[in-house]
């Protein structure tokens, strides 16, 4: 076993090629180095090895091979991962998404380099290579003690996972390092056409709120008394922590369908939002990173569940009236909130010298795991006969007959299409256990399906009604995470529960037995089906880009490509990879396109 240090970068691997904190390494040193680990067998262990892969393949890009076979040979283990598992179980701090090497080595008592050498970031240049040096000896050293301790203290499901956590991450690395195509022309033209949407809308708010100005539009307490203050009040549909009516996104979706002015604020501030939050931080994220590419950090352990967000914005220092202050730039736009459909997403280009954009997403990841998780036999059945469950939902929602409503989709009746659709949405709205009033405000806010109060509580006795196995899970569930003190993955992933005797935080535990088993094991999936996708990139047949959702996206040098990637994922031994036997098949289905914006079913 080995233990790696930061390599002596700063905070942003693709900005500071080129400007390093000590001299660079001799021209293929870190490959040099990586392939004599790869030939010995030997384990290489370190903290947030995302960063330092990074770090090494924009300096060295012919070491992103032997990245990628110490990963699929089971040669890197990130403490990260490992430590989170452990703390999980510990269930110090439930959500915790972020992690320091330092904090874990204060918590076992192992003394590291921040508490034994000179802030770096103030000596002076001439001393900076000494200090940083020195640095790094403590930081290896106190790497390799924490990696004994936490070795010790994790079962060997944990150990496992983290390994294959690790596995993947030159996946991520390389993908923050190549960076994100967009299409500048199609930008500037998307740009200008968002602004006269924007200022379409609101020329229609200020027809029916004359004396209106942007700022008001963009402020919660004003929006709050024009809407819910004087003769024409609408009743607000939630209210925020404070206490005050909510105006947010989905607040003001659903008061559309009750007000023309909420109407045309809604319109407003989504096609806002499109312009400041998207659009308009595409050029700012390309000036800042000077590659020509958007480079959002992957951030593959901040979540409890294992699945991944993004960081779009990196830490940067700046001048300051009292000398240099921290600040932040940014990368790219919140890619896991870009909105559907192509008005942003045909922005996204795959690689350069990959034509094509290929998308890989779990069907019906979340009812087929929860029909695994909760043994419902009609749900389990229909799964395994290839049955659109959405309709059978829709179909007893609305008292009709399976086959028929079928029949009459296919006959493309319009009416029996909106049923599916009513179908669907509850069937992604309720499997979480959920009252009938936030039933009812999330099918509006999320799908606009507006319900009356009889509608809501109606769906809701329905979809109980359709899957009984399913509300049995969720007693089943919350039992089994009382007696055990903790839920868990597919993968083996556990979180600690306490359920404590304040109510409110006790149902938030049970929300958490529930939820847990389904959303933790899609991580589980998710993560394998990368594992599994590591072939394809280390022939340079395809490359990683994002991980978003339920889908995973690959730049490939052609179709042919897209299909043997298809079929593999579609074939993963789940038993072999995560000692499970899933019992509905786990579908993987694939699209393809020029852009994200134009992708289209693989037949």
């Amino acid at each position: 076993m080995v233990s790696l240090s930061g390599v002596g970068y700063g905070p942003d691997p693709v900005k500071d090629v080129g400007q390093t904190w000590w001299p660079r390494p001799a021209e293929g040193l870190h490959a040099c180095w990586l392939q004599h680990v790869l030939d010995d067998g030997a384990l290489i262990v370190g903290w947030n090895l995302v960063y330092d892969w990074a770090v090494v393949l924009a300096h060295e890009p012919a070491a992103r091979r032997i990245l990628l076979d110490l990963g699929q040979r089971g040669q890197l283990l990130d403490l990260m991962y490992l430590a989170k598992r452990v703390d999980m179980m510990r269930g110090a701090r439930l959500h915790q998404t972020g992690y320091t090497l330092g904090e874990w080595l204060d918590r076992y008592g192992i003394d590291h380099p921040t508490k034994t050498t000179t802030d770096h970031h103030a000596v002076r240049p001439g001393e900076r290579d000494e200090a940083l040096a020195q640095y790094h000896r403590h930081d290896i050293a106190g790497t390799w003690a924490l990696a004994q301790r936490l070795l010790a203290d994790a079962r060997p499901e944990d150990i496992y996972g983290a390994t294959l956590e690790s596995s993947i991450d030159p996946l991520w690395s390389a993908a923050w390092v190549d960076g994100v195509r967009t299409d500048v022309d199609l930008l500037a033209a998307r740009c200008d056409e968002t602004a006269a949407t924007v200022d379409a809308a609101f020329e229609r708010v200020c027809a029916l709120w004359p004396d209106v100005t942007h700022a008001a539009l963009r402020s919660s307490a004003q929006l709050a008394a024009e809407l819910f203050e004087g003769d024409d009040a609408l009743t607000p549909v939630r209210t925020t922590d404070t206490g005050k009516p909510g105006t947010d996104g989905k607040s003001l979706t659903i008061l559309a369908g009750r007000s023309d002015l909420a109407e045309a604020i809604a319109a407003y501030k989504k096609a806002y939002t499109r312009m400041t939050r998207f659009l308009l931080k595409i050029p700012a994220a390309l000036e800042y990173t000077g590659t020509g590419l958007l480079h959002p950090q992957p951030r593959p352990a901040a979540t409890y569940t294992g699945r991944a967000s993004y960081a779009t914005t990196a830490k940067i220092r700046v001048p300051g009236a009292k000398g240099m202050k921290n600040a932040t730039a940014p990368t790219a736009p919140p890619v896991h909130q870009i909105e559907r459909g192509p008005a942003v997403r045909d922005l996204f280009l795959p690689h350069e010298g990959f034509p094509l954009l290929a998308e890989f997403d779990f069907s019906g990841q979340e009812m087929r795991l929860m029909a695994d998780r909760s043994g419902d036999e009609r749900m389990i059945a229909a799964w395994r006969e290839g049955k659109d469950l959405h309709a059978m939902t829709g179909a007893a929602l609305f008292h009709r007959d399976y086959g028929k409503f079928v029949e009459a989709l296919h006959a493309g009746d319009k009416e029996t299409k909106k049923q599916r659709m009513a179908g669907k949405v509850t069937n992604l709205a309720s499997q979480y256990r959920i009252g009938w009033r936030k039933f009812q405000f999330a099918t509006a806010a999320d799908h606009e399906m507006y319900l009356t109060d009889h509608e809501a509580k109606a769906y809701l006795s329905g979809y109980k009604a359709a899957w009984p196995g399913v509300v049995r899970y969720w007693d089943k569930a919350v039992v089994w995470a009382r007696a055990r003190k903790y839920a868990e993955t597919v993968g083996g992933r556990r979180v600690a529960l306490d359920f404590p005797l304040d109510p409110r935080a006790a149902y938030a535990d049970e929300q958490t037995a529930i939820n847990f088993p389904i959303q933790g094991s899609g991580g589980d999936l998710k993560i394998v089906a990368l594992f599994v996708l590591i072939p394809w990139v280390r022939d340079d047949r395809a490359r990683f880009l994002l991980d978003l959702h339920d889908g995973v996206f690959l730049s490939v040098r052609d179709e042919e490509t897209a299909r043997e990637m298809l079929r593999a994922l579609n074939g993963i031994d789940w038993k072999g990879m995560l000692g499970w036997e899933p019992k509905v098949p786990i579908v993987v289905d694939g699209k393809l396109g020029p852009s994200w914006g134009q992708l289209k079913e693989m037949s």
